[in-house]
């Protein structure tokens, strides 16, 4: 509930920004089944809420570097980039701490290379691949969703600083081989 207001007071008065919350988060609050499918469900059911020309993906315990739009609007005014990336920070837990930084000079396939939140593309993506594969809903969906638009666009990189990724006891990558969907402060 704390992470909802803060959204809301963030977004406050800005008309760009659509706060959509599907009904079965609410009544499932605390039970997190299906993690990776409902992650692509929910970026599913926002596509068609897409009024912008360039999209960013977030994952809610990351972070993005305060100029990300900046380096990003850089990288997109050249008309030819549909895709791009820059360069990731991992942190340890509490983020005070870099563990390492991505950035692949060039990545002709994104899948296990570029993670959601060192990316962005153009909206226009969507006209060819309306809708990221709801069948694949797993812990590796966006690497695909990704490879499968490197089939038709180029990924440009920049390196500059763009997002940080947290590693934590409870996230993806902790978690992908044992989770349950359940948090474990509910077990």
């Amino acid at each position: 509930d704390e992470t909802i207001d803060s959204i809301r007071e963030c977004m406050a008065g800005d008309n760009r920004c659509r706060l959509l919350r599907h009904p079965r988060d609410l009544e499932d609050s605390k039970r997190r089944t299906d993690c990776g499918n409902r992650a692509v469900q929910r970026i599913n059911d926002a596509i068609p809420l897409v009024r912008g020309e360039v999209v960013h993906y977030l994952a809610d315990d990351d972070w993005y570097a305060l100029n990300r739009f900046e380096i990003f609007n850089e990288l997109f005014a050249n008309p030819e980039v549909v895709c791009g990336y820059g360069r990731l920070l991992c942190t340890e837990a509490t983020g005070a701490k870099v563990i390492k930084g991505l950035y692949y000079k060039d990545v002709p396939g994104p899948y296990c290379h570029l993670d959601h939140n060192q990316t962005a593309h153009r909206s226009l993506v969507f006209r060819k691949h309306p809708r990221w594969n709801p069948d694949v809903g797993d812990w590796a969906s966006e690497g695909r969703w990704f490879q499968l638009l490197s089939r038709t666009w180029k990924f440009h990189g920049i390196d500059k600083v763009v997002a940080y990724k947290r590693f934590h006891s409870r996230c993806m990558q902790a978690t992908q081989e044992y989770s349950d969907g359940i948090r474990e402060a509910d077990k």
